[in-house]
């Protein structure tokens, strides 16, 4: 695991069942569920936010083409011109 991230085997001292308190029982089952929910929660969130920063870096490359190609036009030099296209093509 990386550091800060818990482990998906629960400690031992989670894991203890004891016959005789079925609410303790209960009380794991719910606790498991609630972690289970939180990790399904937070992994939704993080998939929403790459697809996000997907589309974004797409936006940003088409930009920066946009704009290197404009420079391209107005340029008066050559060299300029040749530079800007190049950059544009990346």
């Amino acid at each position: 695991n990386r550091h800060g991230q818990g482990s998906d085997r629960l400690a031992w001292f989670w894991r203890i069942n004891s016959a005789e308190d079925s609410q303790k029982s209960e009380w794991m089952n719910e606790f498991n569920w609630l972690k289970a929910k939180a990790r399904y929660d937070h992994w939704s969130e993080e998939l929403k936010l790459v697809q996000h920063e997907m589309c974004w870096t797409v936006w940003w490359f088409q930009k920066q083409e946009s704009e290197w190609r404009a420079r391209a036009d107005e340029s008066i030099k050559n060299g300029h011109r040749a530079y800007a296209e190049k950059q544009a093509s990346m």
